[in-house]
């Protein structure tokens, strides 16, 4: 009983001292200094990517927010862990570990025990960067081009020639740093833009610049102003939606126009909504209904009240007519007193 109770209370400490050491190692790893610069980070990835985020990327967040607050930002619960608290598939959880990783948002870091095996893996969340990554990371893919040993470098658009080099490599080198080149190009306008709407853009491989200024020019047909956050989510939703169509063969001609004209048409949506000076044809219906059914209701009473004066008339004629006949006075009388034999 005493050993039993005696390895109880080693394993006990056992588990206490690597919980500790555990803590200890996700504090070095940890990328915040407090819960509220963790929860801003969370909350800007949200803003920025929360339109193309699966639901069970959303729920891991949601599970990295519940339990990333001992250490903020750090978690090291097993997978099959996460998957029974989440209720989604393993497989699932690492497509999930993939994709964030892909976007920027999360990064794992896996511990080595003191035997040289693998043990738990931490899962650390990064601090949100302002400029926005398209989804299928091909931004950073342009921005830092892949650096090869046979590659020389780049001057003026041709290149110094090495031992190395061979002609096919070159122009298809050269190639690619032309593209890279324009694609620097094309954002280097697009820091007035804001986030959401370049993460849309981007999203489809979109001019970026061109599409927002087509933006500005459909707010200032309606008298609108382009950066004010309701204006903003009609232009994401509505370049969602021309992807969409664009992706499906329903867009002929240009699609910057096509874009424009759509921008137009839900813009003048959303100031009938939004403007008060606008006639509410729903309220002034509805007291309408209200005055009629009031003015029916008095027709009522008075028609009520002209049936009792007529009824009433009606009875004092009776009286008179017969005041006026004596035959049927006389009749009236031999009734009465019949009746009243009876």
């Amino acid at each position: 009983m005493f050993a039993a109770n005696a390895a109880k209370t080693i394993d006990i400490a056992a588990a206490r001292a690597r919980r500790q050491r555990l803590i200890a190692e996700a504090r070095n790893l940890s990328r915040f200094g407090s819960l509220a610069a963790f929860e801003a980070a969370i909350n800007a990835f949200v803003a920025a990517y929360g339109g193309y985020l699966k639901p069970s990327e959303q729920a891991y967040l949601r599970y990295l927010v519940q339990k990333a607050r001992l250490v903020p930002g750090v978690i090291w619960a097993r997978v099959e862990t996460i998957a029974k608290e989440t209720g989604l598939g393993v497989r699932t959880i690492y497509a999930v570990q993939r994709r964030l990783e892909q976007l920027g948002i999360i990064q794992r870091v896996q511990r080595r025990r003191t035997d040289g095996h693998q043990g738990s893996s931490f899962t650390v969340v990064l601090p949100f960067r302002s400029l926005p990554r398209s989804l299928d990371c091909s931004l950073d893919e342009a921005e830092n081009p892949r650096k090869d040993k046979h590659f020389g470098p780049f001057l003026g658009g041709e290149y110094i020639r090495s031992k190395d080099e061979v002609n096919k490599k070159e122009i298809k080198n050269v190639q690619m740093t032309r593209d890279v080149q324009g694609q620097n190009d094309r954002d280097r306008g697009t820091r007035d833009v804001p986030l959401r709407f370049a993460v849309a853009a981007k999203q489809g491989r979109l001019p970026v610049k061109k599409l927002w200024n087509r933006v500005r020019l459909a707010a200032r047909r309606m008298g609108l102003d382009p950066t004010t956050n309701d204006v903003i989510q009609v232009a994401v939703k509505t370049l969602r939606a021309n992807l969409r169509s664009l992706r499906a063969g329903k867009v002929y001609g240009d699609f910057a126009g096509y874009f424009y004209r759509s921008m137009i048409h839900q813009l003048a949506i959303y100031r009938r909504r939004t403007n008060a000076s606008i006639y509410d044809w729903l309220g002034t219906s509805k007291a309408v209904a209200e005055a009629v059914a009031a003015v029916q209701e008095v027709a009522a009473a008075v028609a009520h009240q002209e049936r009792m004066e007529a009824l009433d008339g009606y009875e004092e004629r009776q009286e008179r007519r017969i005041a006026d006949d004596p035959e049927l006075l006389a009749l009236l009388m031999e009734l009465e007193v019949r009746k009243n034999a009876m």
